[in-house]
């Protein structure tokens, strides 16, 4: 059964919001990631960004960008054990959507995370990956809506 991206967002939501590294999930456009100063409690974030979709007859695959982000400091002294924690943050995010037995999707096995330093505000540090969610395409032409 086809998988829609509001049920796959929920599930990230869903995900962010039972993982104790993570304060705050987002989902939109890169440039909706709402960044806040370093006084903000609301880190560490989560923020997953549409990068495309992808069907053929049988399948429909959601290419999802998922990002890991933390507050360092102004002179950088909390980057390493960020980095460190995102990391762990994001492989975390992977392997429990990939391995949720109560929904029907695959992501690609292989998984490619980069790193990143000050991209959205001086102090955001953190990881992110393009993740594809490989769902079955609901092909049924009764479920096609016609005159």
């Amino acid at each position: 059964m086809s998988k829609t991206l509001n049920q796959i967002i929920a599930r990230f939501d869903t995900i962010a919001n039972d993982h104790y590294f993570i304060n705050r999930f987002g989902f939109g456009e890169l440039s909706d990631v709402d960044v806040e100063g370093p006084e903000s409690a609301d880190y560490p974030l989560m923020f997953v960004v549409p990068q495309g979709a992808n069907f053929d007859e049988n399948t429909l695959t959601y290419v999802l960008r998922v990002i890991i982000m933390d507050i360092d400091d102004m002179d950088d002294s909390k980057r390493d054990e960020i980095m460190s924690d995102t990391l762990r943050t994001l492989i975390d995010v992977v392997k429990i959507f990939k391995n949720d037995d109560d929904y029907e999707w695959n992501i690609d096995e292989t998984t490619n995370a980069i790193p990143f330093s000050q991209r959205f505000v001086d102090y955001t540090t953190g990881w992110y990956a393009d993740i594809s969610i490989i769902t079955d395409l609901d092909n049924n032409p009764c479920s096609i809506p016609s005159n």
